[in-house]
């Protein structure tokens, strides 16, 4: 197979299809490609990918977010993919850091000292000299998220395997001692100590000042180059001549390193390499930090028959105790999972934080926490990057996988840069555990952690104390916090009011629809509260953890709480002890309202009553003005149609009136034809 099969990509230990086949079969190349194209579509959290940097149609899979199956089949058919990785790496590199001055320089040696050293063993000092050239590479450290340990580690075992001579060591110690010995003595530090370095004259001190002021030039010359200027400019200045090797061990004293780092290479890279760290001494008091920060819970279990390992949890710890104070487990990590976690923190302690400290995840850098975090806490800001030794909560979650994580069997493994066998879990046992279907369910996984983090917090360290023990330290300057004060820090707020009907208030969260009513007692509405703002519109606070409350606001001011609306049982064979009871007494108090409604208005009618105030009301009266103009368009019609037509000239009907009003023999009776 053409390519390399691992390469660590974003700090994660990735593997190519055409590996992954190699381990399996054939069959499974459209089930990955399948599995690319479903987490490309966020559709599940399996098969993450990077590309290839050096050929980007090539893509490499995060080995950690594979199904477990193929997990223990990588594991199988590679035995340790990290270190298979490692030799793969190191091997293709080796060549670009051996030097054919290396072996010219070791001829030359045994000629001038007459030292008896053969072709075959001076081949190996120029592979040694590789070695070490390539291992003391800064940039290289990049591949194993700056992990010297884990870095010196696997290059250990690769060297110890090929018994080179000059550099015969079994452990990552002594290679750590090497390559500090190869950066002050170059390649003398290969050659045994009864060949020890002859030019031992000390540099004029023009000359070592051309040096170091040459190669601090940003343009960053190399080695040779600046040697080669050196020897133009002692041809002139009348300078002693020397060879690179020795210009390259003057270059390479730490006395030096520390003049020509900034110029040649900025001020961030001086300050990495060179800058004083600050020793920090932990908080004086429980609650003066708590840290954040989400790990991936390597506990296999069965779910559906599948094997699954996609857990993930976020933590809260306080720093001075120790103590783990709130979590939250889900299988990404999202803004709902870090705020869930801080009002488990929250509801444990009923304190709050002086200061937050997180990372720079877009998890807790999103809008939501970001809202939340300047409620909870005085301070707030994220750790510097790439400084794990900033985050205490870190070194925590390797001691929880250490100490207690990996005593469960369906413990997974450690951190794949981790080198330590003992948290590295058995791919064979795995394999058993996985044929014969006895691991856990997801609720049984999740009750394993919850019980690893039980179990830390009342492990007694050093101190003789439990973390438990240590939180419980009495402090004026903790910041306690009553109910209403929990409530206003981690709810959630909702963006639209609410009305509160006849039949309560309905709110909808998740597309679930839930129903809360203000109780004076369990299935029994506070009438009074009824009868004060039915119909009014509140804004609601709730806690996403808890739905079976919510509070009821009012312009900022707490107005009630409600709780899930009572349901009755509509047989009378569900009907549990006790639901009789509160049925009849909800039945009685609704009678209760509407008499006391009808007993409210009576009493109205009294005291108007009293003060002489009318309230009897018919039409006539509701209508007064359309009955006094109506009266007198009914008189007009009267007028009219009681008119006796004649002869006569006609007469106006002021004449006609009088006419009517004066006979003499009209009896009042109405004339009317048919």
């Amino acid at each position: 197979m053409k390519g390399k099969k691992f390469k660590i990509l974003n700090g994660q230990l990735c593997i190519s299809i055409d590996a992954i086949v190699e381990a399996t079969s054939e069959k499974i190349r459209n089930t990955i490609y399948n599995g690319i194209k479903r987490y490309k579509n966020e559709l599940s959290s399996s098969y993450e990918y990077y590309y290839d940097p050096a050929d980007k149609r090539k893509r490499f899979l995060v080995i950690d977010r594979l199904p477990s199956s193929t997990q223990d089949a990588i594991l199988l058919h590679y035995n340790n993919p990290l270190y298979y990785y490692t030799a793969e790496h190191f091997t293709d590199a080796l060549h670009n850091y051996i030097y054919t001055d290396d072996i010219a320089y070791f001829y030359n040696k045994t000629r001038q000292q007459k030292i008896k050293i053969s072709s075959s063993r001076i081949d190996q000092l120029a592979e040694a000299c590789g070695w070490l050239r390539m291992l003391s590479d800064q940039y290289l450290f990049g591949d194993f998220n700056e992990n010297k340990k884990a870095y010196l580690y696997h290059a250990a075992q690769i060297i110890s395997k090929r018994n080179i001579y000059g550099l015969r060591i079994s452990h990552w110690r002594s290679l750590d001692h090497k390559i500090n010995a190869w950066k002050r003595e170059q390649r003398e530090c290969v050659l045994p100590k009864r060949y020890n370095n002859q030019n031992s004259k000390r540099l004029p001190q023009p000359g070592y000042d051309f040096i170091i002021k040459t190669y601090s030039n940003p343009l960053k010359l190399s080695v040779r180059e600046t040697w080669n200027q050196y020897l133009i400019q002692a041809k002139e200045q009348g300078w002693k001549t020397l060879g690179m090797e020795r210009v390259r061990q003057i270059i390479q004293l730490p006395s030096s390193r520390q003049l020509w780092m900034e110029s040649r290479n900025g001020s961030s890279v001086s300050r990495n390499a060179l800058e004083r760290t600050i020793k920090r001494r932990k908080p004086s008091f429980p609650d003066a930090m708590w840290s954040i920060d989400g790990l991936t819970v390597q506990l296999r279990y069965l779910e559906k028959g599948k094997v699954r390992s996609d857990l993930y949890s976020v933590l809260v710890l306080d720093v001075y105790s120790d103590k783990i104070v709130g979590y939250s487990i889900g299988t990404t990590e999202t803004a709902t999972m870090v705020q869930a976690a801080l009002r488990s923190a929250g509801r444990n302690t009923m304190n709050l934080p002086v200061q937050v400290q997180y990372d720079n995840g877009s998890a807790n850098l999103s809008k939501e926490v970001q809202d939340l975090l300047p409620r909870l806490a005085k301070f707030n800001f994220p750790t510097a990057p790439y400084n794990g030794k900033s985050k205490p909560i870190e070194n925590f979650i390797g001691r929880l996988e250490r100490l207690n994580l990996r005593y469960f069997p369906n413990f997974k493994g450690g951190n794949i840069t981790s080198h330590s066998l003992a948290i590295k879990a058995n791919p064979d046992f795995l394999e058993v555990q996985r044929k014969n279907k006895t691991l856990p369910s997801k609720d049984g996984a999740i009750a394993q952690f919850e019980l690893a983090i039980a179990t830390h917090n009342k492990t007694k360290g050093k101190d003789g104390l439990t973390p438990d023990e240590r939180y419980k330290k009495e402090d004026k300057r903790r910041r306690k916090m009553d109910y209403l004060a929990m409530v206003d820090t981690y709810w959630v707020e909702r963006k639209y009011k609410a009305r509160y009907t006849k039949d309560g208030l309905t709110i909808e969260v998740d597309k679930q629809r839930h129903t809360y009513e203000v109780e004076e007692r369990k299935g029994i509405e506070d009438m009074q509260f009824r009868m004060q703002w039915l119909g009014h519109r509140f804004t609601i606070k709730y806690d996403p953890d808890d739905l079976g409350q919510i509070h009821l606001y009012d312009n900022d001011v707490w107005i009630a709480m409600a709780v899930t609306k009572y349901e009755a049982p509509m047989a009378m064979v569900d009907r549990e002890e006790g639901e009789g009871e509160i049925i009849s007494d909800a039945l009685y108090q609704r009678k209760l309202y509407e008499q006391t409604q009808r007993d409210i208005l009576e009493a109205m009618g009294d005291r108007l009553e009293e003060a002489g105030i009318s309230t009897d009301l018919d039409h006539n009266i509701l209508k007064k003005d359309a009955y006094n103009r109506m009266e007198g368009r009914v008189l007009d019609d009267l007028l009219a149609r009681t008119a006796i037509p004649d002869s006569k000239p006609k007469t106006t009907k002021k004449q006609a009136m009088i006419d009517l009003y004066s006979d003499d023999e009209a009896d009042g009776s109405i004339i009317e034809d048919y």
